[in-house]
């Protein structure tokens, strides 16, 4: 009771509150009605991801049933630019309820929270059955917090597919590391419905399959070798030459590895600050090193079932990150940041096989630093979206004041 009574009156106050029993479901759903309360005061700036959508769903206030079924059937044959079923589908279906963009983005920041503390709650039960979340251990606490901070609470709102898709995708994952139900892996790969650019995901999830239950690590190693040197072989063909997912997909990644359009965005990448373009690399290259590392074996690490199952994947995200990078844009590689988390959820894992190895301990501190970093860029980025009112306020406040300014152009 007390934390629906903080969403009225306080509702930031609730992610204080909720978070550290997310695991239960009534909490997971408290922060959820947090999530519509984000979404439903974001601030929709000119030309973003956000103005698009919102564009989008007021032009569909006016379809009909006819006309929504249409554009489903032509979602992958290049009649629409939007190649996913998700977004079109939810904005049709809160279109027959109201016209309202901040309800819209409001229901779709519901869905992000939802799966996003879904994540959250399937990572914490898994340390916590290890019996290595005492609340003492901030190192810990750290490394899980910061593996969500990877996007930035508005990213899960504004840009809707990709952050969503990658929740969803983790959790199923999670899930069916931990109990290994087949419901899970459908779970993953409907991923590519929510955002065309899991269809490379889906791939590495079938092919973790395939090798998931080799024991020797050496194979295992050298399979993975073999993966990556194959990828400098497939690069043109897999981004370039796909068959997979019909005009719409196919033109999207024509776009994507155009030199000109990669150009424009190096050269707007080396015009942001600093600290940005770190944040861009530094979590790829952490990743990397993670993954070298406890593959020595003077350091003598103790690899579980799971923990294998998250060294894997995070090698396979990594190789599949590569990939894309090395074809198409490789500023907006957005598979980094899942080769990131996945190499932090292994981290995590290796700590509960391993809490007394000093390597574990180390590169535990060492992401401390980064995860700090991490966290400034995201609220960095928040900034440009979320009023004062947001953070301090309520949905009453909101719906009452007019033209309110993001946090960025305050203190500016």
């Amino acid at each position: 009771m007390l934390n629906y009574l903080l969403l009225l009156f306080w509702p930031f106050g609730v992610l204080f509150s909720a978070l550290k029993r997310v695991e239960h479901k009534s909490y997971r759903l408290v922060l959820s009605l947090l999530g519509f309360y984000l979404g439903y005061s974001m601030i929709i700036r000119a030309g973003s991801d956000g103005s698009r959508i919102g564009t989008r769903f007021g032009n569909n206030v006016g379809y009909s049933l006819n006309d929504f079924v249409q554009i489903l059937a032509n979602t992958y044959s290049g009649g629409e630019g939007n190649p996913d079923f998700y977004l079109t589908s939810i904005s049709f279906i809160v279109s027959r309820v109201t016209d309202s963009q901040h309800f819209y983005f409001g229901v779709l920041g519901f869905i992000y929270f939802y799966f996003f503390f879904k994540f959250y709650g399937r990572l914490t039960t898994y340390l916590k059955g290890q019996g290595v979340v005492p609340n003492c251990n901030y190192l810990l606490l750290i490394l899980i917090f910061g593996i969500c901070l990877i996007y930035p609470f508005s990213a899960g709102i504004n840009a809707v597919r990709f952050p969503l898709a990658t929740f969803v995708y983790l959790y199923a994952v999670i899930s069916f590391i931990m109990y290994e139900k087949f419901k899970y892996i459908i779970i993953a790969i409907s991923t590519f419905l929510i955002h065309w650019a899991f269809i490379p995901m889906v791939l590495v999830l079938l092919l973790f399959l395939l090798i998931r239950n080799i024991s020797k690590l050496y194979v295992l190693n050298f399979l993975l070798v073999m993966v990556f040197s194959t990828s400098f072989f497939l690069n043109s063909s897999v981004v370039k030459d796909t068959p997979l997912g019909g005009e719409t997909i196919s033109g999207k990644l024509e776009i994507y590895s155009n030199e000109r359009y990669i150009q424009d965005r190096e050269e707007r990448f080396a015009k942001l600050n600093w600290y940005i373009r770190l944040a861009n690399s530094l979590p790829y290259y952490f990743s990397i090193l993670v993954l070298m590392l406890t593959q020595v074996s003077s350091f003598a690490i103790k690899l579980n079932k799971q923990t294998k199952a998250w060294f894997i994947l995070s090698a396979l995200f990594i190789i599949i990150s590569f990939v894309i990078g090395g074809e198409a844009d490789p500023i907006n590689n957005r598979y980094t940041k899942i080769s990131f988390m996945s190499s932090v959820i292994y981290l995590a894992f290796l700590y509960v096989g391993n809490p007394k190895s000093k390597l574990v301990k180390a590169l535990m501190t060492v992401y401390i630093p980064i995860a700090l970093f991490q966290f400034y860029t995201v609220l960095r980025t928040d900034f440009e979206v979320f009023n004062f009112v947001t953070y301090f306020g309520n949905i009453f406040v909101c719906w009452a004041a007019e033209d309110l300014k993001p946090i960025i152009d305050i203190i500016k």
